[in-house]
């Protein structure tokens, strides 16, 4: 009996020739959002899978992660190919994996970008960024991009030192605060939608609580536009693969089952081409307020020291 002798020798040797992701005993996994969990997203999920094997010929998996932590230590093992991440998360695996952003998530509208905003109340007095030394701040939390990262470099551009700081754990609540005046300002995101009118941000959310929430609260500053979040590709992944893939999730607007699945998941209407440099101002917001990307992400150092013993 003849063997084609590369398969003999990986036999002998005890290994098995690696299986190309998209196969059906090695499907090609894409990491969802943590968020996207749960019964009532289980057939968005499979129609998203479904609407990608047929365009490309590939088996496809959407996964959940536990959290961004897990989708980027994923990435870094070869055990998914694909993720969607948030910014900052994307900014911890380029840093840590060396991964690759190609897309960046569409909104209604086809909006690409999004801002961070600090809002104030049009009655406060308070005028400009530097009115608000010495005075009270709301953020969302410490890994908030728009709630947070963003807000705070807007001040320390200016050399502006707030007063007592907050983290209240949600938009919302950052809104409420300034609006019911526990805050005498928060940051929060601004949807780039253009003025006049109610505003299409949190501020909508919360109008059939507080009816004049769109008259009483006023943006103070706005950030430079913010790519939405990415599609983060894995170091390693066959670069054919990767186009054949890319191409398949841009063209997924043609495909309605995929436009509702889309919709369901995370209100996402499409992908546009993106890549690293579009997220470097980010980067420099997060060293302007003297931060790293490893402390922005929950568990960030604890990968970073992890990856540094195995050698990444």
């Amino acid at each position: 009996m003849k063997f084609f002798w590369p398969v003999a020798l990986l036999v002998l040797l005890g290994c098995r020739p690696t299986v190309a992701p998209g196969s059906e005993t090695r499907p090609l996994r894409l990491l969802l959002f943590p968020t996207c969990r749960g019964e009532k997203l289980e057939s968005a999920r499979a129609a998203l899978a479904n609407a990608l094997a047929a365009t490309t010929g590939l088996r496809v998996e959407t996964v959940v992660p536990v959290d961004y932590l897990d989708a980027i230590e994923e990435l870094g093992t070869a055990k998914a190919d694909v993720a969607l991440l948030n910014d900052l998360a994307y900014l911890l695996a380029e840093d840590t994996y060396q991964v690759e952003a190609r897309l960046a998530i569409l909104r209604s509208g086809g909006r690409r970008f999004h801002r961070a905003q600090i809002l104030v109340r049009k009655d406060s007095g308070l005028k400009t960024l530097h009115d608000l030394e010495g005075k009270r701040l709301a953020f969302v939390d410490p890994y908030s991009v728009t709630g947070f990262v963003v807000g705070a470099h807007l001040l320390a551009e200016q050399g502006v030192r707030a007063g007592a700081t907050t983290f209240v754990g949600s938009h919302e609540e950052v809104v409420r605060q300034v609006y019911s005046r526990d805050a005498d300002a928060g940051a929060t995101y601004d949807d780039g939608s253009p003025s006049g009118g109610l505003p299409v941000d949190v501020r909508a959310r919360l109008q059939e609580r507080f009816p004049d929430i769109g008259e009483q609260l006023v943006a103070l500053a706005k950030s430079d536009p913010i790519p939405n979040e990415p599609v983060v590709f894995r170091r390693g992944l066959d670069p054919a693969l990767a186009e054949r893939l890319t191409a398949a999730l841009v063209k997924l607007h043609d495909q309605p089952a995929a436009v509702e699945a889309l919709r369901v998941l995370d209100d996402i209407v499409g992908f546009d081409p993106a890549n690293s440099a579009d997220y470097a101002p980010l980067r420099t917001m997060i060293g302007g307020i003297g931060k790293e990307t490893e402390e922005l992400v929950p568990g960030g150092w604890r990968l970073r020291l992890k990856t540094q013993q195995q050698g990444f």
